[in-house]
């Protein structure tokens, strides 16, 4: 009896070790995730590790968000393909998304190499507007009136050169700069007059980019 179940043991585990496929070598349809040792090739020798990186870097156009996404595979065997794109013979492939611009993304992807292995990556980047504007700061905060004023309009965004007009009051007594690549403008020698004692003037500025994109801000001044 004892002998009897003994080889009925050694049938189960016979036909156990079959179905896996545990005496040829083969692997089955195994996945191998991160840095790992390549699938074995026909020879079982390992094909190498195999990993990726994904970055993204913004374009700059007028939308600002417009986004060149860049998956890089390291180690295993080429041809690649991944879920972003077509397939791609080098180890660098290049694909050009839409974002709108204001948040920061995360962007995830699968690399496959020719061996059947199979690399995730994921990487985070922020897409900002490029589109012009400014901002107008003035010093002393406090203003008196036949007291040299130092006016400032700093530039953000837009892409340079940049033609600017500075307003220190309505639309008269100001200055232009054209053709600048400096993203401040400044304005160091100019005085309200008795008369606009006691009043509250507007600043203003007004500009466009090199690509003729127009932008305008402003700053309220209590003159004393």
């Amino acid at each position: 009896m004892r002998i009897q179940i003994l080889r009925a043991l050694f049938s189960v585990t016979m036909l156990l070790l079959a179905s896996c496929g545990g005496g040829d070598g083969q692997d089955g349809e195994r996945l191998y995730f991160g840095d790992f040792s390549g699938r074995p090739d026909e020879n079982g020798q390992a094909t190498g590790l195999f990993s990726c990186s994904l970055s993204g870097a913004q374009i700059t156009d007028p939308s600002g968000a417009n986004v060149r996404l860049t998956v890089t595979a390291m180690g295993g065997v080429a041809p690649y393909a991944s879920t972003m794109g077509s397939n791609f013979n080098s180890d660098i492939l290049e694909i050009k998304k839409y974002y709108t611009p204001g948040y920061q993304y995360t962007e995830s992807v699968a690399v496959f190499d020719s061996s059947g292995g199979v690399a995730q990556c994921q990487g985070s980047f922020t897409v900002t507007s490029n589109t012009p504007s400014c901002r107008i700061t003035y010093s002393p905060t406090t203003v008196t009136h036949d007291q040299n004023v130092k006016f400032t309009v700093e530039i953000l965004g837009g892409t340079p050169n940049f033609d600017i007009s500075l307003y220190p009051y309505a639309t008269s007594g100001g200055f232009s700069v054209d053709n600048t690549a400096s993203r401040l403008v400044e304005l160091s020698e100019f005085k309200y007059t008795a008369s606009q004692a006691g009043t509250t003037v507007h600043a203003r500025a007004e500009g466009t980019d090199s690509r003729g994109i127009p932008f305008s801000c402003g700053a309220d001044v209590v003159v004393r």
